[in-house]
């Protein structure tokens, strides 16, 4: 009889443990890994036969770029790091970022200037977005807060937070204002 009370005791027990250690391996494995892809091959088709063109999205609008400039040539401004908690459930994971926001001069005309004509063009535009820095702000921690860590977490994700960041900047800073690229320059999440 207590050898049955006992190995019951025992059996109780392991249950528990394991819907505890599955219930912390839940909470401590993000749910967007990256799933398997699956690549289909059909083999023997009919060369006559084209394959139906699936219906392209339509564009979005597009802010105009002013000029074409290379990458790293506009008016480079640095953020503070932040650190801000992604949207996943429980809060349990948070973001450390830095970002360098590179904005396009109105005119092309400024990469044409002297050195020191340049500098003070760019020190005139830096007291302007000065300014408008807490909007700047509110917009980064607020698109960076809305993030769940299996939406950042891949380059392709980081890509796309990179776009909305530009979208939403450019939507409200105004004319003359144009954010042209972003950088991070430190991304880690936790």
């Amino acid at each position: 009889m207590k050898n049955l009370v006992a190995s019951r005791k025992l059996l109780i027990i392991g249950v528990a443990i394991t819907l505890l250690l599955f219930g912390v391996g839940y909470l401590m494995v993000p749910s967007g890994l990256p799933k398997p892809i699956r690549i289909q091959l059909q083999v023997g088709q009919n060369p006559e036969i084209a394959p139906t063109p699936t219906p392209e999205e339509p564009e979005l609008p597009v802010a105009p770029m002013r000029h074409v400039v290379p990458r790293g040539k506009g008016i480079m401004f640095p953020l503070e790091e932040r650190i801000v908690n992604l949207a996943d459930p429980g809060g349990y994971r948070y973001l450390r970022v830095s970002i360098v926001l590179e904005f396009l001069p109105e005119t092309a005309e400024f990469y044409h200037l002297p050195p020191e004509k340049r500098q003070e063009e760019e020190k005139r535009f830096k007291q302007e977005l000065m300014r408008q820095k807490p909007v700047i702000d509110d917009i980064v921690t607020y698109v960076l807060s809305s993030k769940t860590f299996a939406e950042v977490f891949t380059v392709e994700g980081k890509e796309q937070l990179k776009e909305e960041l530009m979208e939403k900047l450019n939507a409200s800073l105004g004319e003359g204002k144009y954010v042209g690229a972003v950088y991070f320059t430190d991304f880690v999440i936790q």
